[in-house]
């Protein structure tokens, strides 16, 4: 059966594979060549999934003769049988038979036990011998803390290898002591069930006695595993538990031994020791490898990340090929200037710090200089992007003088010789960052001034530190102000580079939100790498990692609160994080109304609002809870706040719940023409404090919300922006007032802003002075062309009252005043009878 099933399979996958042969592959043209593959591979794929279900399901149908490799169930517990059962031998057949496989099993353990067991008793002896000379070697070097770096990673070495020598035995002993509980379970259901039986049938007598003997076999094996196991680990445990106490103590007090190291001032010795040839020779002998099988060991792992990096620049100049010049000219200066140093830089850390060998310091330094080397050239690249006028790069002044400081600090020369050396670097680095600065033609943007200014300063202040006894603070100082630098060049110009890039790939117009989010996530993802790249500086200053994470884990308390550098970086990531998620959320509120054109574009402003101060106050409690600031304590401040809202900030509080109310209450929205306070003019924000207006003037008017909903408040276009205005025309005593009403009537419909509906209608007003006064109401389209729209119509009017000879009269008044001197010559001197008159119309 198995056979013919096999046979059969093979016929198939040969009937299945004959049409698509490699062979037909390689005849086809060139150009298909892929294609074909493609097929094939498909094709292939659809066939396993046909296949393979199938060979699953014959398999487990056809009859296996070679017994199975897992470990068998646990034997059931003994039921009472009664006498008279025909199947009781039966049953006991079966038991015995799955006996007989958990005899199997246990001298299987047994025998693994007893190989795995070969060879360790000398092993843990060299173990202790190890540990007895690191412990003797950590006592002696207590004032060397270079030398008890590497022998606390050599104890961590001791821990691994001492662990993975007891992992398979305590592997086998926690199998054993599981099936010992279940053979002890079932030798109690034995025990109890032929206490309850006097007689049994000779069958089922036969069986059970077999089943007894072989549970004693598998209990007998079993307790020999054990025996051997337990003899094996109890001393590998004693040796375990001292290295991992020495391993624990070495760590604690690492933090403070380097503290010492670089925080006390030099003292009184010999400028150059008299053993300092020997001193250094064993430094030396520690770094590097010595055997031929240690740099074997090195070698491999050093070769195949230079394998990776070569394969991923090769990968990458390709897929670079097909850029644009420009960027194609970027991406190959970063993959054959900067990509080289960063993975030589990785090759040399992995082979320094490997699994299979022990950790060599002088490669992981070398590692860690060509890293930094490579974010040099990668900050500086894409520095010159962002700003292509910046002819002076701080970072490669700064390297060379920080490569000699981490040099200075690997060799650890003695104090009194490590300050003149490094004085001497300083003053170097000082005079060559002066003369730069003076060839340099151009004045250098804003972002290298100040990191240039503060590499000449911390210099200054290194050579002044160095004198005063603390040479190695000084180096210290110098590398993190050169961390620092890196950091703010890496993170200002990648941000801006990867705005670019989101522009680039999703258009504001037929993308918004894909922009609007690539644009939020791209600030705290450039500045969260940016972050990364301080990581090679570790490696480069000894003892760097438990001075940092001393310095990241300590407590520093203000006031009540206690708070240490880990949780101020996780508030400031959570800060980037609220930012992109406020800027997000607002570009989405923004094109809200393009998707849903039932939602007013005038509500979009309150919801921003309060999305930021929502987002914000959530952000304010999060970062007080992560300073472990007790809220209850809050209730007191929110006590004494509920007081000073009802004395000295009462106006601030009324303005903003007025905001609240005019923000919820859509009173006011955003692009409303309104009239309030004595000032009229267009709505730009409505805020918690105040409402923005625009005059026509173009002025900007900040109305408090207390004063908009207490006073007299005028909106014009609250439901449209349609409005009626009037012009009121005179028209000449005598004049035809049915063509008048006509001419104003063709005036107002003839103007493209003026509504037909409501029609234009003229009202005879009023008998004037000195005319007949017309009054025209119009209904304009929008409140913004109404002035204009009423000069125009003006213009027109007087147009056509012209054309058909109607008179706009001026206003006209008449005198009567008294002739005195025309009286007299009329009637005499002694006349003085009526005084004539002279009528005069103004």
């Amino acid at each position: 059966m198995p056979c013919r099933f096999f046979s059969d399979f093979r016929a198939l996958r040969e009937q299945a594979a004959m049409p698509y042969s490699v062979i037909s592959i390689f005849r086809a043209h060139p150009v298909c060549r892929v294609r074909s593959a493609a097929r094939v591979l498909l094709r292939a794929g659809l066939t396993a999934l046909v296949l393979v279900p199938a060979c699953v399901l014959f398999a487990s149908a056809a009859p296996s003769s070679a017994p199975e490799a897992s470990p068998p169930p646990a034997v059931p517990a003994a039921q009472p049988v009664d006498a008279g059962d025909a199947g009781a031998a039966l049953l006991w057949s079966t038991r015995v038979g799955d006996m007989a496989a958990m005899v199997e099993e246990a001298v299987a353990l047994q025998r693994s036990a007893e190989e795995h067991s070969q060879g360790v008793p000398e092993k843990l002896r060299a173990l202790r011998a190890s540990f007895t000379r690191l412990s003797g070697l950590f006592q002696a070097s207590r004032g060397h803390p270079t030398d008890q770096l590497v022998l606390a990673m050599q104890m961590r070495a001791l821990r691994r290898d001492i662990t993975a020598l007891t992992a398979p035995l305590e592997r086998i002993a926690a199998t054993v002591s599981r099936r010992r509980d279940e053979l002890n379970a079932l030798r109690k259901d034995l025990d109890a069930f032929t206490a309850q039986r006097a007689a049994l049938p000779p069958g089922e007598a036969e069986q059970l006695q077999r089943y007894s003997a072989s549970l004693n076999e598998a209990r007998k094996a079993l307790n020999t595993a054990f025996t051997l196991t337990g003899r094996l680990l109890a001393p590998a445990e004693s040796v375990r538990d001292q290295i991992n106490q020495a391993a624990d103590d070495i760590e604690a007090g690492m933090a403070d031994i380097w503290h010492d190291y670089y925080l006390n001032p030099a003292d009184d010795e010999p400028l150059v020791p008299s053993d300092i040839t020997a001193l250094l020779g064993r430094r030396l002998t520690r770094a590097f490898p010595l055997t031929f099988a240690d740099w074997m060991n090195v070698a491999a792992p050093f070769a195949g990340v230079v394998f990776a990096a070569l394969l991923v620049a090769f990968l990458c100049l390709r897929a670079a090929a097909a850029l644009p010049a420009e960027q194609a000219a970027v991406c190959r200066g970063l993959l054959t200037r900067t990509w080289p140093r960063i993975g030589l830089g990785l090759a040399l850390a992995v082979a320094a710090g490997n699994p299979r060998s022990a950790f060599y310091p002088a490669l992981g330094l070398l590692g860690a200089l060509e890293l930094i080397s490579g974010v040099v050239s990668l900050g500086c690249r894409l520095r010159r992007i962002q700003e292509p006028e910046a002819t002076i790069d701080p970072l490669r002044l700064m390297y060379p003088l920080a490569a000699a400081g981490a040099l200075l600090l690997f060799f650890d020369l003695p104090p009194r010789l490590f300050g003149p050396v490094w004085d001497i670097c300083s003053v170097l680095f000082l005079v060559r960052l002066v003369l730069t600065r003076r060839k340099s033609a151009e004045k250098p943007p804003v972002q290298e001034r100040l990191l240039l200014g503060g590499a000449f300063w911390c210099g200054a202040a290194g050579i002044a530190f160095s004198l005063g006894g603390y040479a190695r603070p000084a180096v210290l100082v110098f590398m993190g102000y050169f961390a620092l630098a890196a950091v703010i060049t890496v993170g200002s110009s990648l941000s801006h580079l990867l705005e670019k890039v989101a522009d680039r790939l999703f258009d504001k117009e037929t993308a918004p939100l894909a922009n609007a989010a690539a644009e939020a996530l791209a600030v705290p993802a450039a500045w969260t790498a940016a972050l990364f790249c301080t990581l090679p500086w570790l490696p480069a200053v000894p003892g760097a990692s438990y001075i940092s994470l001393h310095f990241l884990f300590a407590d520093y308390s203000l006031g009540g609160v206690s708070m240490d550098l880990s949780r101020i970086l996780i508030i400031v990531l959570l800060y980037f994080l609220c930012r992109s998620f406020i800027r997000l959320g607002k570009a989405t509120l923004d094109h809200l109304p393009d998707r849903a054109p039932d939602i007013e574009r005038g509500v979009i402003p309150p919801l921003r609002t309060m999305l930021g101060y929502g987002l914000w106050t959530l952000f304010a409690f999060i970062a007080l809870s992560i300073l472990g600031v007790d809220f209850t304590s809050l209730a007191v401040v929110a006590g004494g706040f509920s007081v000073g809202v009802g004395f000295g900030m009462q106006n601030i509080f009324n303005n903003l719940i007025s905001g609240l109310m005019l923000i919820f209450g859509r009173t006011i929205l955003v692009g409303d023409y309104v009239e309030a306070g004595g000032t009229a003019g267009t709505v730009r924000a409505v805020g918690i404090r105040c409402t923005v207006i625009e005059t026509p003037e173009r002025a900007l008017v900040y109305v408090p919300n207390s004063a908009v909903m207490s006073g007299q408040f005028t909106n014009w276009t609250r439901h449209n922006r349609m409005v009626r205005r009037s012009i009121v025309v005179g028209a000449a005593y005598g004049s035809d007032g049915a063509a008048v009403s006509a001419l104003l009537i063709e005036q107002a419909r003839l103007h493209p802003h003026v509504l037909t509906f409501p029609e234009p209608a003229v009202l005879f007003s009023n008998f004037g002075d000195s005319a007949l006064e017309f009054t025209l109401n119009v209904f304009i389209d929008d409140l913004n062309n109404a002035g204009a729209t009423l000069s125009e119509l003006r213009f027109g009017i007087e147009r056509a009252f012209a054309e058909h000879g109607i008179e706009i009269p001026y206003p006209q008044l008449s005198l009567h005043l008294p002739d005195v001197k025309a009286a007299r010559q009329a009637n005499g001197p002694a006349s003085s009878g009526g005084v004539a008159s002279t009528t005069v119309s103004l």
